[in-house]
C-alpha cells in the first residue's frame, strides 16, 4: 500500500465469470477525467476529496459503488448516454451535491439504493420531470429531484 492512498477493489466479468483487481488511488484526489469504457464496480470507492469529475459522453452504466462515500463530490453532470446506475453509486453524497441529468431524453435505470433517500439535488429535464418522479426506484427520490429550468446550474 502507497502511503496517503485507498486501496480499491475493481470488479469485472471476464469469460462470463467475476473477476476483480486491487489497487491503490491517491486519498488526496480532488479532479478525475473519465477518459472512456463504464465506470466500474468501486471505481472510486471512498474518494473523500473528489470534488470534480468528468465523464464523456461514451459512458452507459456507472457501476455498484461508484463514488460511494466521495462526500466531498459538490456536482457532477451525467451524460445522456448512460442508461444504467448501480446500487450504492452515488449514496453517500452531501445534501447540497448536485447531480445533473438535464441533457437526457430517456430515464436511466437505477437500483433501489443507488442514491441516498433526501441526499443531493438530482436536476432533470423539464419535460420529463414529472414522468422521472414516478419512475421505479425514483420516486423515492422525489424531494431531491428538481427541474432543470427551475435550478440554477
Amino acid at each position: 500500500q502507497w502511503q496517503g492512498s485507498t486501496k480499491l477493489y475493481q470488479k469485472y466479468l471476464s469469460d462470463g465469470r467475476e473477476k476483480g483487481i486491487s489497487y491503490y488511488i491517491s486519498s488526496a484526489l480532488r479532479s478525475v477525467i473519465v477518459t472512456g469504457g463504464n465506470i466500474l464496480y468501486g471505481a472510486f470507492y471512498s474518494c473523500e476529496q473528489l470534488t470534480t469529475i468528468i465523464i464523456p459522453n461514451d459512458i452507459k452504466t456507472i457501476g455498484d459503488y461508484a463514488f460511494f462515500y466521495c462526500d466531498g463530490l459538490t456536482s457532477i453532470t451525467i451524460p445522456n448516454t448512460v442508461t444504467k446506475i448501480g446500487n450504492w453509486a452515488f449514496y453517500s453524497l452531501s445534501r447540497n451535491t448536485v447531480v445533473d441529468f438535464s441533457s437526457f431524453t430517456h430515464i436511466p435505470t437505477i437500483e433501489s439504493s443507488t442514491f441516498s433517500s433526501g441526499k443531493g439535488i438530482i436536476i432533470v429535464p423539464d419535460n420529463l420531470y414529472d414522468e422521472w418522479k414516478a419512475a421505479t426506484n425514483w420516486s423515492k427520490l422525489s424531494s431531491s429531484i428538481k427541474k432543470a429550468s427551475e435550478y440554477n446550474l
